[in-house]
């Protein structure tokens, strides 16, 4: 049976995740969520739906969905898939049929694997992360929810990625480094020591350059905590 999926977004992510989903037959894009843009969607001809009306609806008739939220929103992606999941769907796995994944590795659901990407043994991924094209991850290294490895950047052995950490292009994490919660590591940084949580670094060798800041990330918060005495699902 042909899985029903939810997309969401209409970016540049999203049409990648569009057009993967049809060249590897995943299932059918039933509908498309954005509330942002009443653009027709180019890769499925959809009409974005916009309001919470809409996407009750649309989570009625589908069983798994996609979040076509690119770049360093790691954490709104997580928090987007996890209101979708309370409502009891499944988070697609993305992966390109060029891409290699260990057998042995310990896949979350909602990931995205672009094409070229190599896993080796033993490697753990969380949810929602995704792992842009060409990156590679070497062996029992793990990586948190909402996660971004973006294009040719490499992880070596037993590299620990926490939660919402954004790896630029063509940076190098050295073995046995661990990148802390809402870090960001710049392009082409060679990371030799560990990285506190939400620090921004770069260069060769990587070094601070200022605290990271969250602006996605807070809204979402102060949104959640404003909502905490309400009961608005998919919200």
């Amino acid at each position: 049976m042909s899985l029903k999926i939810l997309l969401w977004g209409t970016g540049s992510q999203a049409r990648l995740i569009a057009a993967m989903i049809k060249e590897q037959q995943l299932g059918e894009i039933v509908g498309v969520f954005d509330e942002a843009s009443d653009d027709i969607f180019p890769e499925t001809g959809h009409i974005p739906l916009q309001t919470v009306e809409e996407l009750h609806a649309l989570v009625q008739q589908v069983t798994h969905f996609s979040i076509g939220v690119g770049g360093h929103y790691g954490f709104a992606r997580h928090m987007i898939a996890n209101t979708l999941r309370r409502q009891g769907l499944t988070g697609l796995d993305v992966i390109h049929s060029t891409a290699y994944l260990d057998p042995s590795c310990e896949l979350g659901d909602g990931l995205l694997v672009m094409p070229s990407v190599t896993v080796n043994k033993f490697v753990e991924i969380g949810p929602d992360t995704t792992l842009n094209t060409g990156a590679t991850i070497d062996h029992e290294s793990r990586i948190g929810a909402g996660c971004h490895i973006m294009g040719a950047a490499a992880l070596a052995g037993r590299v620990t990625i926490e939660d919402f950490v954004t790896i630029g292009t063509n940076a190098t994490i050295l073995p046995d480094v661990t990148i802390g919660r809402g870090a960001y590591v710049g392009a082409g940084a060679v990371v030799t020591r560990d990285v506190g949580e939400n620090m921004v670094v770069a260069g060769v060798p990587a070094k601070p350059i200022k605290e990271a800041s969250h602006p996605v990330r807070d809204a979402i918060l102060t949104a959640l905590d404003t909502q905490s005495s309400e009961t608005r699902p998919l919200t």
